[in-house]
């Protein structure tokens, strides 16, 4: 039996067919155990029967692999209600019991019953991993300290930032050779030479943008 098809199709149906009603869970395409990441593409919500069968799934296609026993440590987590790891848990069990606990946290765990009603999460501003997270009211978050989702926004447009440098230098340093090359040698000929497909002023608009060192027909920098 293919169990990598069986899996794909499980998941490619629930990309396209988004759960809307009932319980359901975020599973790791690629388990994190395997170097998985938090990533959008990488995630996609089951329910809880179908997050059953896929960690199921996993175990088989792991079979006879270093990954294997990861798998079925991933799937034996699942099995809450017995610490008897030998006793069988069908899938539509299993479903059932997540929603019930589903409705118990809803119940027992909400709003100002929740231990950490009003509070933030909140990290070491050395802390650029996440790693380890303290809840705190909002106004008594203490020095040093910052709310998880700015730590997360301050590495996004540092990583933006960082593209965006690192997109510049390349354009500037390629761009800048092909300057020179088309100072030396005329359009024609530069277009013979690197295959160019599009126009001269198209090209000339490129050196204004990128080439620190560019300098128009009218002799004026930019």
């Amino acid at each position: 039996m293919n169990y990598q098809k069986i899996y794909n199709l499980i998941i490619e149906h629930r990309k396209t067919k988004i759960v809307k009603e009932g319980y359901c869970e975020i599973h790791h395409i690629i388990p994190k155990s395997m170097g998985g990441s938090d990533d959008y593409d990488n995630l996609v919500i089951l329910t809880a029967r179908e997050h059953f069968i896929c960690h199921l799934l996993l175990v088989k296609i792991y079979k006879d692999t270093p990954n294997y026993y990861k798998m079925v440590k991933a799937f034996f987590m699942m099995q809450t209600e017995s610490k008897n790891q030998n006793r069988y848990i069908t899938s539509r069990k299993y479903s059932k019991l997540r929603e019930d606990y589903s409705k118990f946290q809803s119940n027992n765990v909400s709003g100002s019953k929740n231990p950490n009603y009003g509070k933030v999460w909140c990290v070491e501003e050395t802390d650029t991993n996440c790693v380890k997270r303290k809840p705190f009211y909002k106004h008594s978050i203490p020095s040093g300290w910052i709310p998880t989702k700015e730590m997360k926004k301050r590495q996004k447009d540092k990583y933006k930032k960082n593209l965006y440098i690192s997109k510049k230098n390349e354009m500037e340093s390629k761009l800048t050779e092909w300057y020179n090359l088309y100072c030396s040698v005329g359009f024609d000929k530069f277009v013979e030479i690197t295959g160019y497909q599009y126009s001269k002023p198209n090209l000339v608009t490129s050196f204004s943008r990128w080439v620190p060192t560019f300098v128009p027909q009218n002799g004026k920098k930019r």
